[in-house]
């Protein structure tokens, strides 16, 4: 394993639970290999992806998640809706898995493979084996009883929710169940909207991981944000804002990003980063940190943005990483800067883990300013 990066997003996490944030990150940076990492990440209940995933309207868990490898080519991919796992980042590398064992079949027709599709969508056609023209397709047959016999799926864990939809319970968090069963009344109009109670909960969002080794990987995914309707999908399903990544000469450039997702993809945040960096990347000795954050304030100042502040202020609610590695030299950089309240991630290249929790001196000014730093990893 080479070096090896995670976030567990950009928000407002709570001060309380600092030590088992920290703890998570040390556990996952220490597990061999890029799935095993994004496993652990994503089955914590601390974080807002598989089973601590926020709970949307209607009451049920639905993630998103995408991912860019590199090796002598680059393949990307995203899904969006997943419902029914724990580890969103490993369920999209499965399909992904089948979908280029069936298109390297198809290729021959001048059929192209998708790099962005919907797994309600997916699963429909896994349960469609009567169907003879899926039938015969040995890469379609049996993929209900493959998608099904993991992670302890099957009706004994099912239950109808508020909205009346059928949904998983194995993924839902007691505590975002508290918060829904909480809120639900006023938001579908059966209590007095004058009377909100007050849940004070931590706000997190998108979660990354970053491997760079022999090829290098990226992946994100997140459970979205608390009430989202239905079908919203968010940065982390679409290539290019929660993750994205560039060649150029002799340095390769990563990126993962997270906050507020409509903004993120608004500004398609993480190809903008790489892209501003890009022309510039080869000088080693450029402060990034700085010129990271100038970049994303003047461009957000071209976009209609959605966060605002309690004051009612357009905010750029905002936090990424930047992965500059240089091939000849094997050293890398890694250079974050958020500015939401506090931003937590971690670090490993072979050696003891290294986390960092960054937050910002003024929390009253998250949206406004801006935390910055750069790390130097040797190789």
């Amino acid at each position: 394993m080479g070096l090896l990066i995670i976030h567990i997003g950009a928000g407002n996490h709570s001060k309380s639970k600092r030590s088992q944030y920290k703890r998570l990150l040390v556990t996952a940076l220490n597990q061999d290999g890029f799935r095993e990492a994004s496993r652990i990440i994503e089955q914590s209940k601390l974080t807002n992806t598989g089973y601590g995933s926020s709970l949307d309207l209607s009451g049920c868990v639905e993630c998103d998640a995408s991912f860019i490898e590199v090796s002598d080519k680059i393949r990307t991919g995203a899904l969006v809706g997943i419902d029914d796992s724990m580890t969103p980042i490993t369920r999209m590398l499965e399909v992904y898995g089948k979908v280029g064992a069936i298109y390297e079949r198809w290729r021959r027709f001048g059929l192209t493979a998708p790099i962005l599709m919907n797994y309600g969508k997916w699963r429909q056609m896994a349960e469609r084996n009567k169907d003879p023209r899926l039938r015969q397709d040995d890469n379609i047959s049996g993929l209900s009883q493959e998608i099904y016999s993991q992670e302890g799926h099957g009706s004994s864990n099912n239950f109808t929710n508020h909205a009346g939809l059928v949904t998983n319970d194995l993924l839902i968090l007691p505590e975002a169940q508290k918060i829904y069963d909480t809120y639900q009344g006023h938001l579908f109009g059966d209590s007095n909207p004058y009377v909100i109670p007050e849940l004070a909960h931590e706000i997190t969002d998108t979660i990354g991981v970053i491997e760079i080794g022999s090829k290098t990987t990226i992946a994100t995914s997140s459970g979205g944000n608390f009430f989202k309707l239905p079908g919203r999908i968010g940065c982390a399903g679409v290539i290019g804002t929660a993750i994205g990544f560039a060649r150029v000469n002799n340095v390769e450039i990563s990126c993962m990003c997270s906050g507020n997702g409509e903004d993120i993809m608004k500004m398609e945040l993480a190809n903008f980063l790489v892209n501003s960096v890009y022309d510039e990347a080869e000088d080693e000795y450029r402060d990034y940190g700085n010129f990271m954050v100038n970049k994303i304030k003047e461009h957000s100042q071209q976009y209609d943005l959605s966060s605002v502040n309690a004051d009612g202020k357009i905010i750029v609610y905002v936090g990424a990483i930047l992965v500059i590695k240089y091939l000849q030299s094997g050293r890398s950089r890694i250079i974050y800067c958020h500015s939401t309240e506090s931003f937590y991630f971690g670090y490993r290249d072979g050696g003891e883990p290294n986390i960092v929790v960054s937050s910002l001196n003024n929390v009253d000014r998250a949206g406004i300013s801006f935390a910055y730093g750069e790390f130097l990893v040797l190789g």
